[in-house]
């Protein structure tokens, strides 16, 4: 090859390494390297201080807003550290969901609890945003017009955040002091412009025009505020609200959208929510996509971050994964809705 100089090799090995594409030389003359690939060495044993997965910053891609949120590829070593294909991954605290998330991506099959109704929605969209497809259960929240009315009798708040995650909208984090504006949303108003929606629950069977009409002024605040002159308002009723209502929501008009005239105020009860209805705008933006907006838009406050509401009581398992076949076979009470009761299912 050139070199002259004493070598460190006898002829046969070399030749050896040669032969097998081992060996790289630069230019003609010059000293020989020895290959080297990376799944042939031992490497180092993994330290107990992780330095080199940072933490999410503000822009984040796959931050979602919650403040406790991991960075994936930190629950993606713990999990493929500490467990195999096909095993169960329980997080009791399950929050955004990264750690399902992770344990989905891996093949194994998993359980996430946590007390937030909108903790489930934010995994729920996690989970059919990067898995579509993907099919899992839910227990804790409620499944008929009957539980939702309990709820709104015996736990407003819990009521309130049910309403809003149920309809697709974020919850404000707020339930007081939130200026009229219990969650909101982002809709297409064109194939590439989006504007927001404001939602506000009313839980009480005492039900007027005025709670329509404070809603109305609320999205026209909010319309200045923003400059989204296409914002609109959604009324959650758990009753049915009077006529003079339904009046009031008209006198708000419509608002043109590249599918036609949609109400600009516009009223959904529990009844309605079970019988199908949905908010009325073209497109409603999932939630790791309204994330994304929120980080370009944040000084617009177009999306609030949901909190972790760790003081709540219900208890909101999903269960998922790869392949899950029977993973729990017993029965569960959960004291969210009067006679509720149900089955752990394969998911």
């Amino acid at each position: 090859m050139g070199v002259t100089r004493t070598w460190r090799w006898t002829e046969h090995r070399m030749q050896a390494a040669l032969e097998a594409g081992l060996i790289s030389q630069s230019a003609p003359g010059r000293v020989p390297q020895f290959k080297r690939y990376l799944d042939e060495q031992k490497g180092l044993p993994l330290p107990d201080v992780w330095t080199d997965i940072l933490p999410l910053n503000s822009q984040a891609r796959e931050r979602l807003g919650y403040p406790t949120q991991k960075p994936l590829k930190l629950l993606e070593r713990i999990i493929s550290l500490s467990s195999k294909p096909g095993d169960v991954v329980l997080d009791p605290f399950c929050g955004c969901g990264t750690t399902l998330h992770a344990a989905q991506e891996l093949g194994r099959k998993w359980i996430g609890i946590d007390v937030a109704v909108q903790s489930m929605h934010v995994v729920q969209d996690r989970l059919k945003h990067h898995f579509p497809g993907i099919k899992y259960d839910v227990f804790g929240i409620p499944k008929s017009a009957d539980g939702a009315l309990w709820l709104a009798e015996n736990h407003p708040f819990k009521f309130e955040e049910w309403a809003v995650t149920a309809l697709g909208a974020m919850h404000s984090g707020k339930f007081r002091g939130d200026g009229g504006i219990d969650g909101s949303f982002y809709y297409l108003t064109a194939s590439d412009d989006r504007s927001r929606g404001i939602v506000s629950v009313k839980g009480g069977r005492n039900l007027n025009p005025g709670m329509v009409r404070d809603l109305g002024g609320t999205v026209e605040t909010q319309r200045r505020l923003t400059r989204d002159d296409k914002a609109i308002g959604v009324l959650i009723c758990a009753h049915e609200p009077t006529k003079g209502m339904r009046d009031a929501a008209r006198e708000f008009g419509k608002i043109d959208t590249f599918i036609g005239q949609i109400p600009a105020v516009q009223i959904i009860t529990v009844a309605e929510m079970f019988a199908g209805a949905t908010i009325n705008v073209p497109a409603m933006l999932d939630t790791v996509t309204a994330a994304a907006i929120g980080r370009k838009k944040s000084k617009l406050d177009a999306y609030r971050k949901p909190r972790d509401l760790t003081q709540r009581e219900m208890m909101l398992p999903i269960k998922g994964g790869k392949s899950v076949v029977d993973l729990i076979d017993s029965s569960i009470d959960v004291p969210v809705m009067p006679s509720f009761r149900e089955r752990r299912v394969t998911g």
